[in-house]
């Protein structure tokens, strides 16, 4: 790989706020492609929570089941010992 020199040295010799003025018209000219989707995706995501999966995530905490609840349905089935279970 072959560096240029006069292209080192062009670099070498900028000043600070021209090479922020560059990096955000590459951050908008490059990522924007990047970051658009990404928010897409998100708004998709929190509208299908309002609107779709607000009524199942009521039905599931109207179940009132709490973990402990279905453990001990569980090990009433089941040919563990308590030990076996704790070791769980």
């Amino acid at each position: 790989m072959e560096v240029d020199p006069q292209r080192t040295a062009y670099l070498a010799n900028k000043r600070f706020g021209e090479i922020i003025t560059e990096g955000f018209r590459l951050f908008f000219r490059s990522y924007g492609f990047i970051i658009l989707p990404f928010i897409a995706f998100s708004l998709i995501s929190i509208l299908l929570n309002v609107f779709f999966l607000t009524d199942f995530e009521l039905y599931v905490s109207s179940l009132d089941k709490s973990l402990t609840d279905l453990l001990e349905n569980a090990t009433e089935g089941s040919d563990l010992t308590n030990a076996e279970w704790n070791l769980l």
